[in-house]
């Protein structure tokens, strides 16, 4: 079973050179792409991906506000 990741970049240009390096790899799945930090947490909690690739500078929620919001997701889930 591949490795599922969600990519977080405002920029689509930067979203899909990540995904093109993670496609040639058969153990690693980009499961989706969000572009800002409320799409994010949105789709984390939707597609429950493995890793979470994020951009840190976004506009609105930047993506240290993004890892705080999925820790505090993540404790409430345990």
């Amino acid at each position: 079973m591949p490795i599922r990741i969600l990519v977080v970049d405002d920029s689509a240009v930067i979203r899909e050179a990540v995904r093109s390096c993670i496609d040639g790899h058969t153990e690693l799945e980009v499961c989706g792409e969000a572009e800002n930090g409320d799409v994010a947490l949105d789709m984390v909690q939707r597609l429950n991906p493995d890793i979470v690739v994020l951009d840190l500078v976004m506009p609105g929620m930047n993506g240290f506000e993004v890892a705080q919001q999925l820790q505090r997701l993540l404790r409430v889930h345990e």
